[in-house]
């Protein structure tokens, strides 16, 4: 297509002047109406001394004006924007021909230097860039390097020398598409040469795009995600797998020996390792971790090994969930189960006691009027009268926890509920340990029975004076709301803290079991915090306990708000208990006036 401008190029006058008036050897050259291609322009350039000779056969001469844009009025929407970037006038001139020839699906735009490139591209957006690595503000690869770091996403053709094919090389290993040596450059190759850059440059947008979405996607996951090699080491890991950890960053993850750091019983590593070097998977595997501070957590590994041949993997990657909160919550279903099993038993034992013991006391009664002269049978009798007394008062207590106790539930003010029962707590506990009192719960309602909870705390309460022995020492009572969805969205909690002696992990994963107790044999009958756990299901609340072996215990109580959704129960870890002694006040059910089978002052009837 060049060739067919020349004729109209030729001959015509000095045109208008252009802008560029520190360039007077330039002229803007305006074409006749009549010429065969309607809007094209170009400048009139003088060829620049020194610069590259043409390829043999592609006409050209001195002074004849490189088609700096060649749009046409009905542009194909496939047609594909050229920048050049070449500081040879007549080589510019060249390469705009190659790429008009008869194919008209290219449009070229020419700049003489990097910085009138850099400009250009400040508002034009071209398809590809073909650039002069020798350039007169701009040389080597350095030029590429600059464009580069300005220009990140356009491909760009290196167009160099025959001479610097080593140099073109370089910059294309740095990351230009392509290179092609001057004086080498046929149109068919060129045209190649672009629309394959533009492909490549298309595909490695798109691959990049994936890349950073499946990089989102790993960095925001909730679970741990990573990639270790053969020696024991991570490779890479995600952000949630160093939370998981405990570290603060990245790089003290994949500095850790995971046998050794990682894996609780590097034994269990071992025996997966020798899984996926096998090329098996690991689907759903249980293994116990440690964090950056020593704690241990139970995760849950799904991974597989990356072959390079039989037996030979090249790297692992797999996914750790963190199911510790799970395992935590199916054994509390479990207890809960079981507990309740429990407790419907009991209950029904208790009911047939309970027969027995009024059969008992009223026969001793009775003996007591008919020998009430005789002073040593009236003795024995009271002794059996006391045994009867305190075995309704064991019945009583399995009453309450297999839920066979009426309570009064209702809406009241847990702060004063406890300020009112620790008046007659405080009588049951050690004279030398002392109680303190924190209400902030700025009179929040709950619903809870007053009796019930005073008969809750006398227990709590009771069994953290005996945990700290006969020294001095202070019981913490604390009131406020919580809103931890954990337990229950809205909930008025009642903390009771000693500095007792505390409870190892095995000793709170039992303590709410029936007659259970870490006490001497015949100190107690185990049955106190039993009692706690029953009477805190019956008013829709739940316990927990916070305990360590020498740091005391904490017991929490959770009353759920009054308007709160309902939403289960929890069951924790707790301190034993066993106020198997006769209470010194009355029953929960006898002070709350509901309904109970058992007479007040402790004396058993026949039940129906």
């Amino acid at each position: 297509m060049a060739p067919r401008l020349l004729p109209l190029l030729r001959g015509l006058g000095e045109g208008r002047r252009s802008q560029h008036g520190d360039r007077p050897d330039r002229r803007t050259l305006a074409l006749p109406r009549h010429a065969p291609v309607s809007l094209w322009r170009g400048r009139a350039v003088p060829r620049r001394p020194g610069a590259p000779a043409l390829p043999r056969g592609v006409p050209h001469a001195p002074g004849e004006p490189a088609l700096l844009k060649a749009p046409r009025p009905a542009m194909s929407t496939d047609t594909i924007r050229v920048l050049l970037v070449e500081d040879s006038p007549s080589y510019a001139r060249l390469l705009q021909g190659l790429l008009a020839g008869e194919d008209e699906s290219f449009s070229s735009y020419w700049c003489a230097s990097f910085r009138d490139a850099e400009e250009w591209l400040q508002e034009n957006r071209p398809d590809v860039v073909l650039l002069d690595l020798h350039l007169p503000d701009a040389d080597g690869t350095d030029t590429f390097h600059d464009f580069r770091e300005r220009f990140p996403n356009l491909p760009v053709i290196v167009v160099t020398s025959e001479d610097n094919r080593d140099l073109a090389a370089r910059a294309v290993r740095a990351g230009a598409q392509d290179y092609l040596a001057k004086g080498e450059i046929g149109r068919g190759e060129l045209h190649r040469a672009v629309r394959y850059a533009i492909e490549r440059s298309r595909a490695e947008t798109q691959l990049r795009l994936s890349e950073a979405r499946l990089r989102a996607l790993v960095d925001h996951a909730a679970f741990g995600i990573f990639r270790s090699d053969l020696a024991g080491h991570f490779l890479s890991v995600n952000p949630a797998l160093v939370r998981m950890l405990g570290y603060e960053n990245e790089q003290e993850v994949l500095e850790l020996d995971i046998a050794r750091d990682v894996f609780v019983d590097p034994d269990a590593r071992a025996r997966l390792m020798e899984h996926l070097r096998s090329g098996e998977r690991l689907d759903a595997v249980e293994a116990e971790w440690r964090r950056a501070d020593g704690s241990s957590f139970h995760v849950r590994l799904t991974g597989r090994p990356v072959m390079a041949g039989p037996r030979q993997p090249r790297y692992f990657e797999g996914f750790v969930e963190d199911i510790s909160e799970r395992r935590l919550l199916e054994e509390r279903a479990r207890e809960a189960q079981k507990l309740s099993a429990v407790g419907l038993l009991a209950a029904g034992i208790a009911h047939e006691i309970n027969n027995l013991f009024a059969v008992i006391r009223g026969s001793a009664e009775l003996l007591q009027a008919a020998v009430a002269e005789d002073t040593e049978a009236l003795a024995d009798l009271d002794e059996i009268v006391a045994a009867v007394d305190r075995g309704a008062e064991l019945v009583r207590q399995i009453r309450g926890y297999g839920r066979q106790e009426a309570l009064r539930v209702r809406t009241v003010a847990v702060g004063e509920v406890v300020e009112d029962a620790l008046r007659l707590v405080r009588r049951t506990i050690h004279p030398r340990h002392r109680l303190t009192f924190t209400d902030a719960s700025a009179g929040a309602r709950a619903m809870a029975d007053p009796a019930a909870v005073t008969e809750v705390l006398h227990h709590v309460v009771r069994n953290a004076s005996e945990a700290m022995g006969s020294g001095d020492g202070s019981i913490d009572i604390s009131v406020g709301v919580t809103h931890d969805a954990e337990h229950r969205p809205h909930c008025v909690r009642v903390s009771v803290s000693d500095a007792g002696i505390g409870m190892d992990e095995a000793t709170r994963a039992r303590i709410f079991e029936p007659f259970f107790s870490t006490k001497e044999r015949g100190s107690g009958t185990g049955l106190g915090l039993a009692t706690v756990w029953g009477l805190m299901q019956q008013q829709g609340g739940s316990v927990e306990v916070d305990s360590e072996p020498g740091e005391g215990t904490t017991v929490h109580l959770f009353f759920e708000m009054e308007g709160a959704p309902r939403s289960g129960f929890d069951i924790g870890g707790n301190q034993e208990d066993d106020a198997g002694r006769p209470s010194s006040g009355s029953t929960g059910a006898d002070r709350a006036g509901g309904a109970s089978s058992e007479p007040a002052e402790g004396a058993p009837t026949p039940e129906e």
